[in-house]
């Protein structure tokens, strides 16, 4: 009966051998792939990182240059302001000007109708006609400053309208900060070798043993070797 029980045994063995080496095998196998999957996603991960903070730093350079942008802008149009003024300070200037020789020029022809020794109607028509074309004359340069005054006003709603649009223009680099990219998902971990299944199989290389340990005690029997 010792001959049955070591080869029983023996057959028991290799498959206790067989279901223990075969979970070691796919736990190795299992662990490999949890830690390559676990590497995977920390480098996406930091991709996903490293490509937001670079977005940031070019959103932050971006924000600097609006700035910037809206100095220039502003700047650019209060050089355009101060030029209107100077150009009616100018205007307004000349015409003062031009009105204190005008009415020289009246007081100097008023003088020569009186020195002419003229009087009656004859001198107040001349006198009429003198005030007349000084007045036409002032009536002139009042509109030409008047329309001086309407064309400033519309160059600097120009202005002011161009000076909107160019801040609004400046603000699409910047009106939308970046966010950060769609996040990897995380590693699907497998799992090992089932410790029961790893039993089970166990077991059943035990009973598979003793059973061919019987089967060949069996033979023995029916052969006569005992």
């Amino acid at each position: 009966m010792v001959l049955p029980l070591i080869f029983g045994a023996a057959n028991a063995g290799l498959g206790i051998f067989g279901a223990i080496s075969g979970a070691q095998q796919q736990n190795a196998a299992t662990d490999l792939a949890n830690r390559q999957a676990i590497e995977v996603y920390k480098r996406q991960a930091q991709m996903r990182a490293d490509a937001y903070s670079a977005s940031i730093a070019i959103y932050n350079n971006k924000k600097v240059r609006y700035q910037e942008q809206l100095i220039e802008n502003q700047t650019a149009a209060g050089k355009a302001y101060v030029a209107e003024q100077v150009k009616l300070n100018e205007l307004l200037k000349g015409m003062r000007f031009k009105s204190q020789a005008m009415n020289i020029e009246q007081a100097q022809a008023q003088g020569k109708v009186a020195a002419s020794g003229r009087s009656g109607v004859t001198a107040g028509r001349l006198s009429a006609m003198v005030a007349a074309a000084a007045g036409r004359n002032q009536a002139i340069m009042s509109e030409q400053f008047a329309g001086a005054v309407q064309s400033a006003r519309r160059n600097n709603e120009n202005t002011r309208d161009q000076l909107r649009i160019s801040n609004r223009n400046a603000y699409w680099n910047v009106g939308a900060p970046p966010v950060p990219g769609v996040a990897p998902l995380p590693p699907m971990m497998r799992d090992g070798a089932n410790p029961f299944a790893t039993a089970l199989n166990i077991g059943t290389s035990v009973l598979g043993g003793v059973q061919t340990g019987m089967n060949f005690a069996s033979q023995i029997n029916n052969l006569g070797w005992d």
